[in-house]
């Protein structure tokens, strides 16, 4: 149920201050976890998606970074600049002031989301020192902008942390101390995984075909081709690509091309020569594609849009 009275806040060009909202539903379960005791965590949600909804507006959170870990589902995430795919074990982080949406929310994603209001310098983090605090302060604000990759240590950290949470109360103190820990794991797991991201080889050859798959995703792009031009063997050349990405070549080229199909359908392209457009084999597959990545079929998307 929705126990926030305020609406989005226009801001100008588009972006709006999106408000606090908290449900607590079958597929969605959205905390205030400062009534717990955990003054730095205004917001942790747990969401499995059981239908499509529509996209919100672009939006910021002001004085919180957000932090989005996809366990399942294939989205992506829009800011000004770019959009970035947003796939299993991706994270998405965003400051308080950089604008950014979930550009598609399909059926049978599955994704954990906080809001965390970073303590002022000097203050501290609850259950830590004045040391320890400003550690993990830098380090959050260190986080990488926009994307990561983490693992099953996240996973596991969000899991503990729900599981805390909806554990039967015996006793309050130390009820507040153990949200307290798993809140503070969660941020530690984001630390520990943009650490582990960041000693992986970043190569701006293979860093530069990311980003032409995404502004020119109707091009082709052999293996051959962008392997010899990274100075990469084929095998090397996915890796390293995987690893800036999040998803082999091709895998990540498709995802590009359906993104780019939502855009189409919405301006009134037929499903047909969208298919042939993008480059897809048949429009069966091109049509089986789109509703893994969307949740809905490219005719219902297209008379939605209409």
């Amino acid at each position: 149920m929705d126990i926030s009275q305020r609406k989005d806040i226009s801001i100008g060009k588009g972006i709006v201050r999106e408000p606090l909202r908290y449900y607590d539903e079958p597929d969605r379960l959205v905390v205030d976890f400062r009534r717990e005791g955990v003054s730095f965590l205004p917001l942790a949600s747990r969401r499995t998606g059981r239908s499509r909804t529509d996209a919100p507006a672009l939006h910021i959170h002001p004085g919180m970074m957000e932090i989005c870990y996809c366990l399942r589902g294939s989205l992506a995430f829009e800011t000004p600049q770019r959009t970035f795919a947003f796939l299993p074990q991706s994270v998405f982080t965003s400051r308080d002031t950089e604008p950014h949406r979930m550009t598609a929310n399909p059926k049978g994603l599955f994704v954990y989301r906080v809001l965390v209001r970073l303590p002022a310098v000097g203050r501290r983090f609850d259950g830590l020192d004045a040391v320890d605090s400003a550690w993990l302060r830098s380090r959050m604000l260190a986080l990488p902008r926009h994307f990561f990759i983490s693992g099953p240590d996240l996973q596991n950290a969000f899991e503990r942390l729900f599981g805390a949470y909806s554990a039967p109360v015996d006793d309050s103190v130390r009820r507040r101390i153990e949200l307290r820990r798993r809140a503070l794991d969660v941020l530690l797991a984001c630390v520990d995984a943009a650490a582990r991201g960041a000693s992986r080889r970043r190569l701006p050859a293979v860093e530069r075909f990311v980003r032409q798959m995404e502004s020119d995703p109707v091009a082709d792009y052999p293996l051959d081709e962008m392997s010899r031009a990274a100075s990469l063997s084929p095998s090397m050349f996915v890796k390293a690509f995987k690893d800036a990405a999040g998803l082999p070549p091709q895998a990540y080229l498709r995802n590009c091309r359906l993104r780019l199909a939502t855009r189409m359908l919405d301006e009134g392209r037929s499903v047909l020569s969208t298919a042939l457009k993008l480059k897809f084999s048949t429009a069966q597959y091109f049509a089986t594609a789109f509703k893994a990545e969307t949740g809905v079929s490219p005719s219902a998307w297209r008379k939605r849009s209409k």
